[in-house]
């Protein structure tokens, strides 16, 4: 007595020529082109779930489960938020926990990340080696100056600033004058 021969497989697991050919040959019936369709199973459900909520990314999943990430998300879409979402609900369930229990960095976080509010910014502006910065009044500088000396004093303020001489008071940006 013979044995049936056992079914051959591709490479994919599939039965030979399943969801390869366009149509059959002399105008026969249409076939399939790419890959059978995914069938999902409560097993790959609860792999998405669990992984989903260990943290890992969505390519993650995917790679582990053996699908690509658009699988993922049109069959296991709902599992993979679900997921998410519990993890979220526990750690924000215990963050809030600590904060009425007293926990003043738990209540920080909460209200910085979820109750609007804006942590101040303070921003100190110093001069050369930390010390007040260095101004130069030059309506003081210029006052009681003769037309003549006003006139060398704009060539050398031009030649300074044509040079890009940064060590002008208030040039921090290559010799172009900042304010008014």
């Amino acid at each position: 007595m013979n044995e049936p021969s056992p079914v051959r497989r591709d490479r994919r697991g599939c039965p030979p020529g399943a969801g390869v050919i366009a149509a059959q040959p002399k105008g026969g019936e249409i076939g399939r082109i790419g890959n059978p369709p995914h069938e999902p199973t409560d097993a790959l459900r609860r792999l998405v779930r669990e992984h989903s909520r260990a943290g890992l990314e969505d390519w993650e999943i995917a790679e582990e489960a053996g699908f690509s990430v658009s699988t993922l998300f049109k069959h296991y879409g709902d599992d993979f938020r679900s997921g998410r979402r519990e993890v979220k609900r526990s750690i924000g369930a215990g963050v809030i926990k600590r904060a009425l229990e007293g926990n003043q960095a738990d209540a920080h976080f909460f209200l910085r990340t979820k109750g609007g509010w804006i942590q101040p910014q303070r921003i100190e502006h110093t001069g050369k080696d930390g010390g007040p910065i260095a101004t130069l009044n030059l309506h003081a500088y210029l006052e009681g100056k003769s037309a003549d000396e006003l006139a060398v004093i704009e060539g050398v303020i031009v030649e300074l600033l044509a040079a890009g001489d940064s060590s002008l008071p208030g040039s921090d940006d290559g010799g172009a004058p900042t304010g008014p």
